[in-house]
């Protein structure tokens, strides 16, 4: 748990005694509020955007405790987000069988930790994913990087668009005339040796 997760549930467990123990005090007739306070009304104002006056000084500790509590919730977010990426090969019938197509996705920054003698690994990151690299791979073509920006993202979806793989080198054709038949079984091995 990290100092941010405690101060998280602190500030929530402050807002929610707050909320509590003005119920509390109106419970025991501490604070009441069908009285209003007729000489000067409570004025909570935040940069001249939100202005809120109320006559009734006790329902600050009800806002100010739900401030805590949602400032928390709020905080308490997680950050990574779910990102699907789609896209289309515009020549994949060209590639043969898709099955040896690979679509790795990374990141352009890398990270380093440290082997200790024992042969503990630790590595202490912080990853922000602002840019995602999609790379494609496949048999015979040249290997097509494309950096996409995370923040274009709508609703988590992201599109690398068409691509268009290119051929590097042709796979041979296979000449039966030039496979030789083995006249007697290589020394060393027999029909049975891999069952």
């Amino acid at each position: 748990m990290t100092t941010f997760d405690i101060a998280i549930i602190l500030g929530g467990a402050c807002g929610i005694c707050m909320v509590l123990g003005g119920m509390v005090l109106l419970y025991k007739g501490a604070i009441s509020l069908s009285n209003a306070s007729q000489s000067d009304a409570v004025d909570l104002e935040f940069k001249k955007l939100i202005r809120i006056s109320t006559h009734y000084p006790a329902l600050g500790l009800f806002i100010i405790g739900l401030a805590f509590v949602l400032v928390s919730i709020e905080c308490a977010k997680p950050t990574q987000s779910h990102f699907t990426i789609t896209g289309q090969i515009r020549n994949a019938s060209v590639i043969g069988d898709l099955g040896t197509l690979t679509v790795m996705v990374g990141t352009p920054k890398s990270w380093e930790g440290k082997a200790y003698a024992d042969g503990q690994i630790i590595a202490s990151i912080v990853p922000t994913i602002d840019i995602l690299e999609v790379t494609l791979s496949a048999p015979g073509f040249k290997e097509t990087t494309r950096a996409i920006q995370t923040k274009t993202s709508r609703m988590g979806a992201i599109s690398i668009g068409d691509i268009e793989l290119v051929k590097v080198i042709e796979k041979p054709p296979v000449d039966p005339a030039n496979i030789v038949p083995l006249e007697k079984p290589l020394a060393g091995l027999s029909p049975r040796a891999g069952l």
